[in-house]
């Protein structure tokens, strides 16, 4: 729910892969969304990166209806370089 209190959200990215997955881009989708990691990070084949999500609603304009904005990670991955991540909130 929109509050005035800092959301957060943990999700985990595996990499499933044989070859080191690199993270090139942290796109938000505006300043409401931010997230804990930084391009450049690298993830080992095998491994899991925890990335943490950070809804800010103090910066949502219209409180009064639902909010939805989108995380998009840029990957070096072949075939899906894209990762989409959706962050919604309701209203009180």
């Amino acid at each position: 729910n929109c509050t005035n209190v800092i959301l957060t959200q943990s999700y985990e990215l595996t990499n499933v892969g044989e070859s080191p997955l690199v993270i090139r881009s942290i796109e938000p989708s505006d300043s409401v969304i931010s997230c804990g990691i930084k391009a450049g990070r690298v993830v080992a084949p095998g491994a899991t990166l925890s990335i943490v999500v950070e809804l800010n609603p103090s910066y949502i304009e219209d409180r009064d209806n639902p909010y939805v904005g989108r995380l998009r990670l840029v990957t070096n991955d072949p075939i899906k370089p894209l990762h989409t991540v959706r962050v919604s909130a309701l209203p009180n």
